[in-house]
Formats: C-alpha cells, structure tokens, sequence
C-alpha cells in the first residue's frame, strides 16, 4: 500500500540519528548497523523525528530548495519514507500530535535565504540513498566515534584464565561517581550516544545503575559487559527498566567443571547460569560470548544447546586474545592453524542450522 501525502509518519528512535558533515547516520544499534544518508536523506528524517507527514516535509524541502519541481519533491519524500518504513526506521498512522510534533525538530529543514536559495544543482539530481560509504575515511569523516567503551573498574569476582586486564580484588584507582558522570557528559556533548559499560567487573562498582541512569538522563544508550554472576531477578530488572539495550554475558562451557576451571572461582557456572536466566526471564536482550580454547573446543556445539536452553537467542564465538593472562595462558589454551579452521567449519555449519545464513 502506497504511502498517502498526509499519512502521519514518525522516526523510531530520534536520538539515534545523527549529524554527518557528508548527510547523517542513524545507528541501529541492537543490530549493529548504521544506516548512511547524504543531506537529504537527513533531512527528511529529522523532519519527521517528531513526527510529521510527507506532505509537511515536502513543503519544508520546497522551502529549502525554490528551484526544484514541487511535485519531483513529494515524489522522492514519499518513496525514501516507504523505504525508511520497511526497514523499520518510522511509524506509520498515527497523528502527527500524537507523535509530540508540535513542530519542526531542532536541527530540523531550514527555509532558504532570501536570495533564493543554493546556487547550483541540487541533491535531488542523486538518490537520496546515495553511493555505498567507507565511514572514517574521507570525505566520510565522522564528528565522533560510533560507540565508546568504558571499563568502570579493574575490580573482579572471577580469576578467569584469558583476562586481558589481569582483573582480580583490587585495580588501579577508579573515577568517582561526579568524575564518570562528568566523562559521560563530555562524550555525549561531542556527539557520543552509545555506550558499552565493562570492566572488570562493572557490577562490582555500587554507582553502576547510579552511572547507567545518567547515561540515559544525557539521552544515550548503553549495552552492559558482565560475567553475570552478580545478577538477580531485581537486578535484571532494574537493567530492564533503564534501557540497556544488550547485556553480554559468557558461556565458555556447558560443562561446570571446565567453566568454573577457566573462571577460577569454584561455582561460577551455577553463579552465571542463573543470572543469565534472571536476564532472560526479565526480557533483557542477551548474548552469550564463548571464548574459544583447548579447554572447550570439544563442545562448541553443546555450548549452543545450553544457551538455547537457557533462552538466548544470541550467541559469540571469539578468539583467545594474547594479552594479560591470556597472554601467561597462551601456549596451553590458544588452537593451532588446523584446529582454527575446523573451527570455523564446525560453526558455518552451526549458523546453517540455526538458520543463522552459510
């Protein structure tokens, strides 16, 4: 069904679109994709950031560009907005005050000058989808990183074999609560708007839902590393209520003895087993990371079971990284060249069953 000139239409998430000096950048981050638009394209979706119909934003883009052919305008409006609706960018049918569009969005199409507008062609001689981006490369420069990580503390409850940071009891100093939300605040300011929070441990620090409320006070958004263990039903939550878009946990084996072996502290598979389940069971976005050694390369595939079983739907096989006391446990955990391979054989054939593509 062909979208109408007065259909109310509305951006999903506005704080997730962004300012490009090449058009703009919206940032699917539960999917991990960023979405690329010239100045047009931009535009438009700042346009109906507080919702707005074709027609409205048509008229805005008129007034912004006086040399272009009205009807050209709607057209392109319309059939960049039915794209937009299809990949779930906007809403469809509601009305605009529903929406909160009580008018145009900050930053939003500005008339032209009296003069009569911009001299030379227009970018409605290009697709408003323009040519495939390299981001970070020129002319493509971004105006601030897509996301910052953040580890709160150097502080653990596990001793875990491949740590890169060699967390444990004690760190180096950590910032202060005021400290960290002010680092939070300069970021945001620079035109940060997602966050990974890890550590160490990041759960170990009192003020962590203090600093994930801050992260969303600011109007950002944050995904959560954590070994799970210290997670509960109100702490999942909690996690729940504020946002957090993914929490990361771990599953290194389906069996407890290896786990808690590669973890270093005995029952650490009964302690993240349950706070995964806590996470699940309070509709927190989770994904599973396996590091991959000689310790559980056996049982790759009953790894993916315990984590269906547990209701994940998400599911990470990385490297061991050379560094910390990965780096101390490297000769004994690392594969070989021939055991990486058929590891990666062993898990296209996981994702094809899994419906997960070759």
């Amino acid at each position: 069904m062909a979208l109408e000139p007065r259909t109310p239409v509305r951006l999903r998430n506005p704080k997730r679109l962004r300012k490009e000096a090449f058009g703009g950048l919206y940032m699917d981050l539960p999917h991990s994709l960023f979405l690329i638009f010239n100045e047009t394209g931009y535009l438009i979706l700042r346009e109906v950031s507080g919702g707005s119909t074709p027609e409205q934003v048509a008229a805005a883009l008129a007034a912004r560009f006086p040399q272009e052919d009205p009807d050209l305008i709607m057209g392109s409006v319309i059939r960049f907005l039915e794209q937009a609706a299809a990949a779930g960018l906007v809403t469809l049918g509601d009305s605009p005050e529903t929406l909160g569009g009580a008018g145009p969005a900050p930053g939003s199409i500005e008339p032209a000058q009296a003069e009569g507008g911009r001299e030379g062609p227009s970018e409605y001689a290009k697709s408003i989808l323009d040519s495939p981006y390299v981001l970070g490369v020129e002319p493509n420069v971004l105006s601030a990183p897509l996301k910052v990580l953040i580890e709160v503390t150097r502080r653990c409850n596990l001793r875990c074999l491949h740590c890169y940071a060699r967390s444990g009891d004690t760190g180096s100093e950590e910032m202060e609560t005021e400290e960290m939300k002010s680092l939070l605040e300069d970021l945001v300011d620079s035109g940060v708007n997602y966050f990974v929070i890890s550590g160490g441990e990041p759960l170990v620090r009192k003020d962590l839902f203090e600093l994930l409320e801050h992260v969303a006070r600011l109007g950002a958004e944050a995904s959560l590393l954590t070994n799970a263990t210290l997670i509960d039903r109100e702490r999942a939550a909690r996690l729940r209520d504020l946002g957090v878009l993914k929490v990361e946990a771990n599953l290194d084996s389906a069996r407890p003895e290896v786990y808690d072996r590669f973890r270093g502290v005995p029952g650490a598979f009964e302690m993240t087993v349950r706070g995964v389940r806590a996470l699940v069971e309070e509709g927190v976005p989770t994904r599973l990371n396996v590091t991959v050694t000689r310790m559980n390369v056996g049982e790759l595939e009953d790894i993916v079971e315990a984590a269906v079983e547990l209701g994940v739907r998400e599911v990470a096989f990385v490297e061991l990284k050379p560094s910390g006391r990965g780096l101390d446990n490297y000769s004994k955990l690392a594969l070989g060249p021939e055991e990486r391979a058929e590891v990666g054989r062993r898990l296209r054939e996981l994702s094809k069953r899994s419906g997960g593509g070759p």
